[in-house]
C-alpha cells in the first residue's frame, strides 16, 4: 500500500544514475544514510509497530510514518549505551522497541481515564498516538549524551560539530560521515538530562500531528508534561513511557501483545504489513493526484429514513450508514467473521466502533471519523446500555476479548432482507 502511494514519487533511481560506490570509511566512522536505508533494515520492527497502532493504513502513513522516518534519520547509527544499546544502531533500534513496547502496553490501559465509554471510544486513537509519540521522545534522551560528533563533507573535506537539536545530520546536503566521541557529562553519565527530549518535537512532528494533539486540551497538557520530563503532571502517560523505556531495555519482562481492557472492536481487523520501506516517504508530502483519482467515490447524499418522522437524512452520518447498508448489501463489507466491522446479534446489529466510522472516513478520504461518528449517533438508531451509554459491549467466545460498538435495534429498518444472520460467538456482557 506504501509503494501504491509514494512509488511514482520516490521509487528506486535508474540504475544509470546511480552514484559510484563509495570509497572505503576510515576507521570509527560512519557514513550519513537516508532513512529509507535505516528503516529497511529494520523492516519488521515498522510491521510491528503498525500492527500494534491498530489504526487504518491511511492514519498510520499519515501520523506514524513522518516521525519513525525523522527519528530514523535523526538517530542514524549512534549507540545507546545506557539503554543496552552501545552498538551500531543501538539508538534507532531502542527508539523503535520503546515505541512498540509503549503501543502494547497501551492496549492494557483504558484511555483517556475516568471518561464514559461514548467518550473513549473517539477518543482512544489520538491517546494511542500520544503514546507512541512519547516514546519516541523519550528514546531520543539515550542519544549520545554531551558527545562530540564530528561531521565531515569526506576525505580532506572541513569538519564541523553536529547540533542535536538543529535536525538530522543529513539536513546538511555536504554531510557525508561522521564520527561520534563520547564524552561524559557534569553527572559522568551519557543520557541527556529528562525532559530534553522535547526539543525534538519541532522536528520530529509536523504541524498536523500537532494540531491533533493539541485538539484535547486535557491530553496535550498531560503530554507537553511529559515531553519536559514533568512526570507528576504527565500522570499515567509518564507511567507508560517509563515502562516502555523499560521493556526496550530490558528491565522487565517481555511485554506481550495484549488486547485492550475494553477493545473497540476487537482490536480491530490488524492492517497488513508495510509491504515496501524503500519506497515510501514521510507521510507530510501530498497524496498523488492519482491516487486520489482511485479512490472509492463518495457516497451521494444519503436518503436513510431513520425516526419516528421518516425523515430523509442528509447529513455526514447518514451517509455513513447508506455506505454501511450498500456495503452489507453487496458483499463488500463482510458480517459475523473474524475481526468483522458488522455482527448479528439476538438484539439487532451491532456495530464495531470507532473502527466502522475509520474505515469509513479512509473510503472517503476524510481525517474526521470522531466528528462521522458523532452525526451518526445523532440518527437516533442505535440502543443505549441501561446506564445511559452509547456503547454496547459483547463477550467473544474463545478470545480474552470482547467487541465494542454501536447496537442497532431494527435491523430490517437498516438493511431490509440483507439483515445479517446471528454471529454465535458474541454474547452480550
Amino acid at each position: 500500500m506504501i509503494k501504491k502511494f509514494w512509488g511514482g514519487l520516490f521509487g528506486a533511481r535508474p540504475a544509470e544514475v546511480l552514484p559510484p560506490p563509495a570509497a572505503p570509511l576510515p576507521p570509527g566512522a560512519f557514513p550519513v544514510l537516508p532513512a529509507r536505508d535505516l528503516l529497511v533494515q529494520r523492516r519488521a520492527a515498522v510491521n510491528r509497530i503498525e500492527q500494534a497502532a491498530g489504526t487504518t493504513r491511511l492514519h498510520f502513513e499519515r501520523y506514524y510514518l513522518g516521525p519513525l522516518w525523522r527519528f530514523a534519520a535523526w538517530a542514524q547509527a549512534f549507540p545507546a549505551p545506557e539503554a543496552g544499546r552501545g552498538q551500531p544502531g543501538g539508538l534507532l533500534d531502542y527508539g523503535l522497541e520503546s515505541a512498540l513496547a509503549a503501543l502494547r502496553i497501551r492496549q492494557g490501559r483504558l484511555l483517556p481515564p475516568g471518561t464514559p465509554p461514548e467518550e473513549w471510544v473517539l477518543k482512544q486513537a489520538l491517546w494511542t498516538y500520544a503514546v507512541f509519540t512519547l516514546a519516541l521522545l523519550g528514546a531520543a534522551r539515550s542519544a549520545p549524551g554531551l558527545a562530540a560528533v564530528t561531521v565531515s563533507g569526506g576525505d580532506g573535506a572541513a569538519e564541523w560539530a553536529w547540533n542535536p537539536w538543529g535536525g538530522a545530520i543529513g539536513d546538511n546536503p555536504e554531510a557525508r560521515r561522521y564520527r561520534v566521541a563520547p564524552r561524559p557529562g557534569e553527572d559522568g553519565g551519557s543520557v541527556w538530562p529528562r525532559g530534553t527530549g522535547v526539543l525534538l518535537v519541532p522536528y520530529l512532528l509536523d504541524a498536523a500531528a500537532l494540531a491533533w494533539l493539541h485538539s484535547d486540551r486535557r491530553l496535550y497538557g498531560m503530554w507537553f508534561a511529559c515531553a519536559c520530563g514533568e512526570t507528576a503532571r504527565a500522570g499515567v502517560l509518564a507511567e507508560i513511557v517509563a515502562q516502555a523505556g523499560d521493556a526496550a531495555f530490558g528491565r522487565s519482562a517481555d511485554v506481550p501483545l495484549v488486547r485492550p481492557v475494553l477493545p473497540p472492536s476487537a482490536n480491530a481487523a490488524e492492517p497488513p504489513p508495510v509491504e515496501s520501506i524503500e519506497a515510501a516517504a514521510p507521510p507530510v508530502a501530498p497524496v498523488p493526484p492519482a491516487v486520489l483519482a482511485a479512490q472509492p467515490e463518495r457516497p451521494r447524499k444519503a436518503e436513510v429514513r431513520a425516526g419516528a418522522g421518516n425523515a430523509p437524512v442528509s447529513t455526514p452520518g447518514g451517509e455513513c450508514l447508506a455506505w454501511i447498508v450498500s456495503g452489507v448489501q453487496s458483499g463488500r463489507i463482510p458480517c459475523n467473521e473474524p475481526e468483522a466491522r458488522v455482527h448479528g446479534v439476538p438484539e439487532g446489529v451491532l456495530l464495531a466502533s470507532p473502527a466502522i466510522f475509520q474505515d469509513y472516513a479512509e473510503s472517503v478520504g476524510s481525517e474526521d471519523f470522531e466528528g462521522i461518528a458523532e452525526s451518526f449517533l445523532a440518527l437516533n438508531l442505535h440502543r443505549r446500555t441501561r446506564a445511559g451509554s452509547n456503547i454496547q459491549r459483547y463477550a467473544l467466545a474463545g478470545r480474552d476479548a470482547c467487541v465494542n460498538g454501536l447496537l442497532l435495534a431494527n435491523p430490517e429498518a437498516v438493511f431490509g432482507a440483507a439483515a445479517p444472520g446471528l454471529n454465535p460467538l458474541l454474547e452480550r456482557l
